[in-house]
């Protein structure tokens, strides 16, 4: 059994085309650990399984917009049967156990989503599209970056606040990583633009994942909780 298991962990697992890293990728060193806060957002829960999205708020977003943003993220995931668990890296806090947790590497079930101020121009390959990126074919789809400039100035056109803009942005790059795929949607969150009228849409809080999207997104929780499963069970081997 212990062979096995090393063997799978060693050969990987393929999911459609996607090849998955078991083990995720380390953290990015660029990333301030001085303080943690933790923060699950309030709702009912979701049917569906969970995952936990750890977001480093590097381009200091204020707490209030932030907040806003959380409970919208995770009222639409919930929407969708996915169920989310938020904790926020570095800002000011000296709970040990979130330190802790912030600074583990990422994984199956534990993501990391960077807010940053700006595309970073430093990064050839990295296509900047919409108001972020994300890896989904990179270590199995753990790492996800918003640029909150880009966020602002097209709060500041009106229609949707910045709370919205940034909580349905922060659906959509999230939405890349679970649902494994860069491809975009013609209507809803995963559109690769968003028009005026999805614009009201955000702003009454009617702009959601499509059902196909939801369906996969909960396939693929459901296939990463299995991952995490093997990589534990190899590591309590003797």
């Amino acid at each position: 059994m212990k062979r096995m298991l090393k063997a799978l962990l060693a050969f990987g697992l393929v999911w459609g085309s996607t090849e998955y890293s078991l083990f995720g990728s380390p953290e990015n060193s660029s990333l301030s650990h001085d303080g943690f806060r933790r923060t699950t957002a309030v709702g009912e829960a979701a049917s569906g399984p969970g995952i936990r999205i750890r977001i480093y708020n590097l381009a200091a977003v204020s707490q209030a917009t932030l907040d806003r943003a959380i409970k919208e993220a995770d009222r639409i995931f919930r929407a969708a049967g996915v169920d989310m668990e938020w904790i926020e890296c570095g800002v000011d806090n000296q709970n040990t156990a979130t330190a802790q947790e912030c600074q583990k590497p990422a994984g199956p079930l534990a993501l990391n989503l960077r807010i940053t101020l700006r595309y970073d121009q430093a990064n050839p390959g990295v296509e900047d599209t919409f108001f972020g990126v994300a890896q989904p074919y990179q270590d199995g789809g753990v790492q996800a970056a918003l640029f909150y400039q880009h966020i602002d100035s097209f709060a500041k056109a009106g229609t949707a606040s910045r709370s919205l803009l940034l909580a349905h942005a922060i659906a959509h790059e999230i939405g890349h990583l679970l649902l494994w795929s860069k491809s975009h949607s013609s209507t809803g969150i995963m559109q690769a633009s968003w028009r005026q009228a999805d614009l009201k849409a955000i702003e009454q809080g009617q702009l959601a994942f499509s059902p196909s999207e939801a369906e996969s997104m909960r396939a693929n929780l459901l296939a990463r909780q299995k991952h995490y499963q093997l990589i534990t069970a190899s590591e309590r081997l003797p």
